[in-house]
């Protein structure tokens, strides 16, 4: 009787753990967000209705894209383009040969004044993180 006991309780113990076992890379805990910076504009800068976003981002798995928000809603892709050796070498540990981990994208402004353009990047496991936000102004048309 007791090894049918040991029997059973081992075979809910597998699947108890098979339950709480994550496949899906986008809920694994033990990938890390991506990160970056926002270079260009900077905070509080007076801008022209169409005007390049620029920074960097990187992860540790490697990047799936970097998304554009202008005053909270989606406003395009910036596309990573441009190797930058020099975050490269600040974060050796992310570091990749080959990849572009510098992006640039272009957001228009549909009226003058004050707007909010924020950044996400994405990792390949889909992990998503906000990465920088700048208020600027636009110049009257």
């Amino acid at each position: 009787m007791t090894a049918r006991l040991a029997v059973a309780a081992a075979v809910a113990v597998a699947a108890l753990l098979a339950a709480c076992s994550h496949t899906d890379p986008a809920h694994d805990p033990f990938n890390e967000l991506p990160f970056g910076n926002i270079d260009t504009p900077l905070e509080g800068a007076r801008v022209q209705a169409k005007v390049d976003v620029a920074g960097w981002a990187m992860d540790d798995h490697g990047l799936r894209e970097v998304r554009l928000y202008l005053d909270g809603r989606f406003a395009g892709l910036a596309p990573l383009k441009q190797e930058r050796t020099d975050v490269k070498r600040t974060f050796t540990r992310y570091a990749r040969f080959g990849e572009k981990n510098g992006w640039v994208g272009t957001v228009v402004f549909d009226q003058p004044g004050p707007h909010t353009i924020l950044v996400q990047a994405t990792d390949i496991d889909g992990g998503t993180r906000d990465i920088g936000v700048v208020h600027v102004t636009v110049a009257d048309r």
